[in-house]
């Protein structure tokens, strides 16, 4: 089994009376060492999903709706992109306001896509219908002139 670091002992200073070696702790190389395929994961985010994400001190935490697809090679980045969903809407026309039962009023702001690592998801909260998707995706299109 592989360990990080390779090394058991830390660097130490030149050897002086006291100065005894400490071993350094090692780990076995696990699940953040590299991407986990969403086949080998039963927690990857996948379209159409929306998760709460962890998107740092400013925003807190919020629900997100998953657009890309979940990472199939371990070459690929552990990376998620998103729509955040707002309760404080605007009447923007890039705003979606869908009837979910797991979300507050609000709106999906589709000029709100970000990118994160695939650790900054907390938990999923639910799934769009493939119709509530679509809604999303279009305004999404309509945003980037697509």
């Amino acid at each position: 089994e592989s360990l990080v670091p390779t090394s058991n002992m830390a660097p130490q200073a030149p050897h002086h009376p006291g100065n005894i070696p400490q071993p350094v702790h090692t780990r076995p190389l696990g699940q953040f060492d590299r991407p986990i395929p969403n086949g080998l994961n039963p927690q990857a985010a996948n379209r159409g999903d929306v998760w709460l994400v962890d998107l740092g001190f400013v925003a807190k935490t919020r629900p997100c709706l998953v657009l890309s697809i979940p990472a199939q090679e371990l070459t690929d980045r552990a990376l998620v992109t998103l729509v955040a969903h707002t309760t404080s809407t605007r009447g923007s026309q890039f705003e979606v306001a869908l009837d979910v039962r797991f979300l507050k009023a609000g709106a999906f702001d589709t000029q709100n896509l970000l990118t994160i690592p695939n650790v900054k998801m907390v938990r999923k909260l639910g799934s769009l219908s493939p119709e509530q998707l679509t809604e999303v995706e279009s305004a999404v299109r309509h945003w980037l002139g697509l």
